[in-house]
């Protein structure tokens, strides 16, 4: 097929290639992943603010090798009944929200934190989860349509998360704790 272009007025309004793929065509060739991880709770009781674990990888949260996603909805369940907020930060690379690296949020937020200009262009995006149901003996709490762009470095299908409590209720150090994410691929 060749390239048809139309021009109105001096304009280029369409141009058609094999190439281009409609918005249609794009989705049907995306794939959808979901990947659960298990991160390791920092220490027992926590403040608002405090970083609820360190830097965990989601495997595989891409198709390819320095390759993009969108992380679509997340599920966070706790072994415990209650769960208050918490924030889940998506980075680019492990040694981004660890202790000591990041400390507090309090401490980040107040630019007192290790992480450097450097560390915080890795940051990819965000997601809130404040709606946690205690369900007895644990808890469910669910982000929908969240589209969070994430991305992996180069030569990496990985991309690593970090949580931050926004409560005082929230799973301490050895509760079980799992994050599911619903990721579409590109």
């Amino acid at each position: 097929m060749s390239d048809l272009t139309i021009t109105n007025a001096g304009v280029t309004v369409a141009s058609n290639s094999p190439s281009v793929k409609s918005n249609n065509q794009k989705l049907t060739q995306m794939t959808m992943k979901v990947v659960n991880v298990k991160p390791l709770n920092t220490t027992g009781a926590h403040e608002v603010n405090d970083l609820l674990f360190n830097s965990t990888k989601i495997p595989n949260a891409v198709s390819v090798a320095g390759g993009a996603g969108i992380v679509q909805s997340v599920t966070a369940v706790s072994g415990t009944g209650n769960v208050g907020a918490i924030d889940i930060y998506f980075v680019q690379e492990s040694s981004i929200g660890t202790a000591p690296d990041m400390g507090t949020l309090k401490d980040f937020i107040a630019s007192s934190s290790d992480c450097s200009d450097a560390d915080m262009a890795l940051q990819l995006g965000k997601i809130s989860i404040s709606n946690f149901e205690d369900m007895g003996a644990s808890s469910v709490g669910y982000a929908s349509n969240a589209g969070v762009m994430i991305q992996a470095i180069e030569g990496s299908r990985d991309v690593y998360v970090w949580g931050v409590t926004r409560s005082t209720d929230n799973p301490g150090s050895g509760q079980d704790f799992t994050i599911r994410f619903g990721i579409i691929q590109d």
